[in-house]
C-alpha cells in the first residue's frame, strides 16, 4: 500500500500526519530510509513474522485472542501485509 492509500484509508488529514510525524519525529530522510529497506524486508517477512508471533504466543494472556490455528494464519498473513504496507 503507498503512503497516500494509507492515509486515505486512515482517513487521516494532511494535518493529522503532519501531528503524528512531528511527535514521532519522522522526518522525510526517515521515510526515504524505511522506503529503501522494503526489499530487505520482503525477503524477510516470513521469519520476521514467525518470529513476532512466537514472541506474542509465548504469554499466556496473548493465546486469548487467537483461539485456533486458522486464527493464527490469518493474523500472520494480515501482519505480512500490514508490515510491508
Amino acid at each position: 500500500m503507498r503512503p497516500e492509500e494509507a492515509v486515505a484509508k486512515l482517513q487521516l488529514d494532511e494535518h493529522e500526519v503532519r501531528r503524528r510525524r512531528d511527535y514521532y519525529r519522522i522526518t522525510d530522510e526517515d521515510l526515504a530510509r524505511l522506503g529503501g529497506l522494503r526489499e530487505l524486508a520482503a525477503r524477510h517477512i516470513d521469519d520476521i513474522v514467525e518470529a513476532l508471533y512466537r514472541f506474542i504466543l509465548g504469554h499466556a494472556e496473548s493465546k486469548a485472542f487467537f483461539p485456533d490455528a486458522a486464527t493464527i494464519a490469518r493474523v500472520k498473513q494480515l501482519q505480512r501485509r500490514y508490515f510491508l504496507g
